[in-house]
């Protein structure tokens, strides 16, 4: 199934616009960040996904050896995320890794926890 949208501009150009079912034409750019880095073990994750939809979003932060200390999933509505992650108090400082998947997107952070 395909909408076609299209009309006039002001200035005579004619617009037209493609959305194959399944794909929505109010896509817009992944852009989410992770603050504030370094940080003490809490930290917010926050912007948009690749769409506007609702998406179901794991969270995975492993130290740099790999073990897993923190996992969680959320759900970013309307394609937008705004997560405070409140890690355990017991972990040491050094870096870790965040890994974030959604349906369409994956993104990898790396920070820093300074006590």
């Amino acid at each position: 199934m395909e909408n076609v949208l299209s009309g006039v501009w002001s200035n005579g150009t004619v617009a037209s616009d493609k959305a194959v079912a399944g794909t929505s034409i109010t896509d817009m750019p992944l852009s989410v960040s992770l603050l504030p880095n370094p940080n003490k073990g809490t930290f917010t994750i926050s912007g948009t996904l690749g769409s506007i939809d609702d998406e179901m979003v794991a969270l995975e932060v492993t130290d740099m050896i790999g073990q897993v200390v923190y996992t969680n999933k959320i759900v970013a509505y309307g394609g937008k995320l705004n997560e405070t992650i409140l890690l355990n108090s017991k972990l040491s400082k050094g870096t870790y890794i965040l890994n974030m998947h959604s349906k369409t997107e994956s993104k990898v952070f790396h920070f820093v926890i300074s006590k």
